[in-house]
């Protein structure tokens, strides 16, 4: 199973539509923009970890999070899900 350093998921993120919206005692928080306005789509990375692994608990947490399959997750986390795919998965499950 393929592991995921932090420092890559948050650019990840930050490259496919994410910003950084906040910062507590256990994680930061990353919130969805689409088309430039907020959404109420959030996903949080731990602070306790420097890597995260497929059916991990934080992996989990993303993909729920994210309204993303494992498939799905893997490909975006492995940068071959772009920004706009994710977008169309987002609007087909009426998320945007």
């Amino acid at each position: 199973m393929p592991d995921w350093k932090l420092r890559e998921i948050q650019k990840t993120l930050m490259k496919k539509g994410y910003k950084f919206d906040s910062e507590g005692k256990k994680h930061k928080v990353y919130r969805y923009y689409y088309n430039g306005l907020k959404t109420t789509i959030t996903t949080h990375v731990s602070h306790g970890s420097s890597t995260v692994s497929e059916g991990s608990k934080p992996f989990i947490g993303m993909k729920d999070q994210m309204r993303l399959s494992n498939k799905d997750l893997k490909r975006f986390l492995g940068c071959n899900l772009d920004g706009e795919e994710y977008e169309k998965i987002l609007e087909a499950l009426d998320a945007l």
